[in-house]
């Protein structure tokens, strides 16, 4: 609802009533369609003056008036036209924002998937490294005790020698 007309944009015009419709009036201009014709004096619109200065104090709430024509015929209307494109508009980009968001969420557990792949083959390198290291050690004793069988043999020989 217009709250100061504009003075630049403002024209004079008359209401269905045949009423002159100037800048003094109490008049309500159509939100839709905005232009010189859609202005409505405010007997036409059926308010009274108090009610008609309430509703158009500066710091009051936002309200909206429509014309008979707007009200019982919305395809007429382009800016309702144009909110409901703004609407499929709106609607089309948060499918797209959801889709873009589940291929996020699916890099992401593919992610901790791959995270918790490197750490099972961390720890395999751990137990692969343990065992190696314990084969090693087995060597090691064979050896030794290889290296022991040698020397017995070696002392009972010459025991059996020097006898």
């Amino acid at each position: 609802m217009d709250r100061q007309r504009d003075r630049h944009t403002y024209r004079e015009t008359s209401c269905n009533c045949g009423k002159e419709i100037i800048e003094e009036t109490k008049a309500l201009q159509c939100d839709t369609y905005g232009h010189e014709t859609a202005w409505k004096c405010i007997t036409c619109v059926g308010i009274t003056p108090e009610l008609y200065d309430m509703l158009t104090v500066e710091d009051g709430p936002e309200l909206k008036w429509f014309c008979e024509s707007c009200l019982h015929s919305p395809a007429s209307c382009p800016p309702i036209r144009d909110n409901h494109d703004k609407l499929e508009e709106t609607v089309t980009t948060l499918g797209k924002l959801i889709d873009k968001l589940c291929h996020i969420k699916n890099r992401l557990d593919h992610k901790a998937d791959v995270q918790q792949l490197a750490d099972v083959e961390t720890k395999m390198r751990v137990v692969e490294s343990k065992i190696e290291n314990t084969e090693q050690e087995i060597q090691e004793i064979k050896q030794n005790r290889k290296t022991d069988e040698t020397q017995m043999i070696d002392c009972v020989e010459k025991v059996l020698t020097a006898r």
